[in-house]
């Protein structure tokens, strides 16, 4: 046997291996990011004059999720949660049901509740599913909300300019 015939196959060095990881984290925590920031982002459905397109995108989105998330907790046969925003997220949604209780417009109201728990359930199927770890969900949330800061400051310029 000729042994220089054989190839043998090189190991990637560390030093590639954690630059292909930060970029994949990187990339992973910026799909998350601008799948929350859709969600802050986009004109609500309640506030556009044609409500069905928008409405429809929204459902399938959180669609997707709920049906991975759900099959998960059943295969995993565990419930939700764990986390340390556990009991704030839980006073949000009672302030946002309250608040829907008290309202004037309970359709307008409920529409907003409704999307606040379904970001609440996108926060949780995020951080359980395993895709991400809590440092890259904070860092997916930060950039999304920073992304819905200059959007909104975006908004307003605009809007004294006119």
């Amino acid at each position: 046997m000729n042994l220089e015939t054989v190839a043998t196959p090189v190991p990637a060095s560390p030093r590639a291996r954690t630059f292909v990881g930060v970029v994949a984290r990187a990339a992973v925590t910026a799909v998350a990011g601008s799948w929350l920031g859709y969600y802050l982002v986009t004109g609500m459905p309640h506030v556009r004059l044609y409500v069905f397109e928008p409405t429809i995108t929204l459902h399938i989105l959180a669609a997707v999720l709920a049906a991975i998330y759900v099959f998960y907790l059943g295969y995993a046969r565990r419930l939700p949660g764990g986390s340390p925003l556990d009991w704030p997220l839980a006073l949000l949604m009672a302030a946002y049901v309250a608040a829907t209780v008290g309202s004037v417009n309970w359709r307008v109201s409920l529409e907003l509740t409704l999307q606040a728990g379904m970001i609440v359930f996108i926060f949780y199927a995020m951080a359980d599913l395993g895709f991400l770890s809590w440092r890259d969900l904070a860092r997916a949330l930060m950039l999304a909300g920073a992304a819905a800061s200059v959007y909104a400051l975006w908004v307003v310029g605009n809007d004294y300019w006119r």
